[in-house]
């Protein structure tokens, strides 16, 4: 990687942590720039204006989001649910620990209109969802309720119990198990 790509993935990180601390809040240059401990000019260079920064932000995390699915999936590379069975577990640890999937909603969000990174996420996720090896509609309930759990998250609205989440998971995987 180049020197100006580790700048960039430095500045990304940052703000990343940044939009972490301060939830839906409005983020700044700024800020940002003070957090990657740069001018703000050395931030501009690469991101001339936030609404870019976020896009890139969200694209990122989106990115590495998918490609932990993924490389979760290849290890049961053939096995029916294997991939909707990495989404639930990918989804659990990044909900509990540095969300970054809601960081990438909120980058996408605070962007306005001008990134389609989360529908795009999306619409990848539903089709491997209904090409996971079963029942179509059972993909998409699954997919769905690791959207509600993310959404619950993200405007803090109906978070459930730590027992239910877990028996929900649980769940989840286990009918991803069913019939195969």
């Amino acid at each position: 990687m180049s020197k100006a790509e580790l700048k960039k993935q430095h500045i990304l990180r940052s703000a990343n942590e940044l939009l972490a601390k301060k939830g839906l809040m409005d983020i700044t240059l700024d800020e940002v720039a003070a957090q990657a401990g740069l001018s703000k000019g050395g931030v501009t260079h690469y991101y001339p204006n936030k609404d870019l920064l976020l896009i890139e932000l969200a694209t990122m995390l989106d990115r590495d989001y998918l490609d932990k699915i993924e490389n979760m999936a290849k290890k049961e590379e053939g096995q029916v649910g294997a991939w909707s069975r990495a989404l639930i577990k990918v989804s659990d640890e990044d909900l509990t620990s540095d969300r970054a999937i809601n960081n990438a909603l909120v980058a996408a969000a605070l962007a306005s209109q001008k990134s389609d990174v989360a529908t795009d996420s999306l619409e990848f996720m539903q089709k491997r969802a209904v090409t996971d090896g079963y029942d179509p509609v059972l993909g998409t309930i699954i997919r769905l309720a690791i959207d509600g759990l993310y959404y619950g998250e993200l405007f803090k609205a109906s978070s459930l119990e730590p027992k239910l989440r877990e028996d929900l998971l649980e769940r989840l995987i286990s009918w991803t198990k069913e019939n195969n």
